[in-house]
């Protein structure tokens, strides 16, 4: 660490860093990248950078040189990094300006692997086919921003909008769908059939608990467990044998989370609708096609709110496991 200050910094400095900018022994950094840790944090030779390669590595390692736009790092230390045992997604319908980034923001500091902007009947922003690929763009440098921010193995993924009536919600194993509607005194004429919506945490740890009991054997061991009846039975939610291990020595690189897998054991997705709501005929169409209706309660959230509340519910109930 420079002696130029009088403190220590909070954490070290963090990049995702392309692959192909990491050598055995060493990491590259320039552009963007270059000027945030030079010019913005003046960062100096001896510095500890950490950075990550989006995939299978993450590294700690030492500022060894820095040029006129280039900066050379010195590996120390290498560990192997996987995905989590469930991924989760965000369906967000398209929000004005600041509500939109927001979400977007702090849904990828908590965690959410993926954001799919969504067109429903009621969304009120409009955009072109012109400005569709800038907006993409500025939505993921905001998700790059916050994974760097929280530290992240991973990059939040934001993917292109769709639309609300062609979201495939068969291919997650459990999709919730938070919908004021549904709850108010004439929910039967609006939904019959769908009554008892999820709202308490043991509801919403039963429904897990249930989709991961029949995702096609891809869950073994959990039919013993009633994750239900208490929380502190989630760890049925993820195999032990996949936590990472300590990290290794200098240079030597540790097995941590190897037996997890490319692919996450629990699919889980939710969605949120614009700031006029859903229409009554989207709710219903989904909910057919198998989401699972979910109650917030009395409070009237705002969507950005909305999300980032249930996906708290959500990284909570999932991560319990762990503590």
């Amino acid at each position: 660490m420079h002696s130029g200050n009088n403190f220590l910094p909070m954490s070290h400095p963090y990049f995702f860093v392309d692959k192909n900018s990491i050598m055995p022994d060493s990491v590259l950094i320039t552009g963007e990248d270059f000027n945030h840790l030079v010019r913005v944090l003046r960062a100096r030779v001896g510095d500890v950078v950490e950075i990550s390669d989006n995939e299978t590595k993450r590294y700690k390692t030492v500022i060894a040189e820095i040029k006129k736009d280039t900066a050379l790092l010195q590996i120390k230390q290498a560990d192997m990094i996987t995905k989590k045992s469930y991924l989760i997604s965000l369906f967000m319908c398209l929000l004005k300006k600041e509500a939109m980034e927001f979400a977007i923001q702090k849904t990828a500091e908590i965690g959410v692997g993926r954001i799919i902007p969504v067109i429903s009947a009621r969304t009120v922003v409009e955009i072109d086919g012109k400005k569709i690929k800038d907006k993409i763009f500025r939505w993921q440098q905001i998700a790059l921003g916050a994974s760097k921010q929280c530290k992240r193995d991973f990059i939040c993924e934001i993917a292109e909008p769709i639309g609300a009536d062609i979201i495939d919600i068969a291919r997650y194993n459990i999709f919730f769908l938070p919908a004021e509607d549904l709850y108010q005194d004439k929910k039967e004429a609006f939904a019959p059939g769908f009554k008892g919506a999820k709202g308490s945490l043991k509801d919403i740890a039963k429904a897990l608990n249930d989709k991961a009991n029949t995702s096609a054997g891809r869950t073994q061991g959990l039919k013993d467990k009633n994750i239900a009846a208490d929380s502190e039975n989630l760890n049925s939610f993820t195999n032990p044998e996949m936590k990472n291990n300590t990290k290794g020595p200098n240079n030597n690189e540790t097995n941590a989370g190897a037996a997890n897998g490319p692919n996450p054991i629990l699919e889980i997705a939710y969605v949120v609708g614009p700031e006029g709501g859903f229409e009554k005929k989207e709710v219903l169409d989904m909910v057919k096609k198998g989401a699972v209706p979910v109650n917030f309660g009395t409070n009237i959230l705002r969507a950005e709110t909305a999300s980032i509340y249930f996906l708290s519910i959500l990284d909570y109930l999932l991560k319990i496991s762990t503590t």
